[in-house]
């Protein structure tokens, strides 16, 4: 399944918040809409894992960040403000590929699951390379690289 455009994200926003919104004669009427979370930075994929609407910013000449927007709440959460370079979902997990903001030739796997980030793997970069987008299948990360990919061994739990 592909990441969802930014106009599919922002239909998918407006669709769930027009299911919820009640009739005119209601008293009571719906929160204000959630704010945009990258108000100077374009929406480069979205996905909807654990009842939350992830984005991800993409621009290559910014860092990207990664903010949650959970809709029954009508909040949002800003959870890697930059270093995020790819997003992935594989079952009811969301993976995160980013780089590490005090040594960006260190890569770092994170999962999201339980509420909260874990560290699942990381590794340094060889000179010249840069990451480029994140697999995941079967709870197996592959991290496409400019000049190699680097394969998750289950089994050895080594890259």
């Amino acid at each position: 399944m592909r990441p969802l455009s930014a106009y599919g994200c922002l239909f998918l926003v407006l669709l769930g918040l027009s299911s919820c919104a009640k009739s005119p004669e209601a008293e009571d009427y719906l929160h204000p809409p959630v704010p945009y979370p990258f108000s100077d930075w374009r929406i480069a994929e979205g996905v909807f894992v654990d009842g939350k609407l992830w984005l991800r910013s993409g621009d290559n000449r910014i860092s990207e960040g990664l903010v949650s927007l959970d809709l029954s709440t009508n909040t949002q959460t800003t959870q890697f403000e930059r270093d995020v370079i790819d997003i992935e979902r594989s079952g009811e997990h969301l993976w995160v590929l980013r780089t590490d903001s005090e040594n960006r030739k260190v890569v770092t796997i994170s999962v999201f699951e339980g509420g909260v980030f874990r560290e699942f793997a990381g590794f340094a970069l060889a000179m010249n390379d840069r990451p480029i987008a994140l697999l995941v299948h079967d709870d197996q990360p592959v991290v496409l690289l400019a000049h190699s990919v680097r394969i998750w061994s289950k089994v050895r739990k080594v890259w």
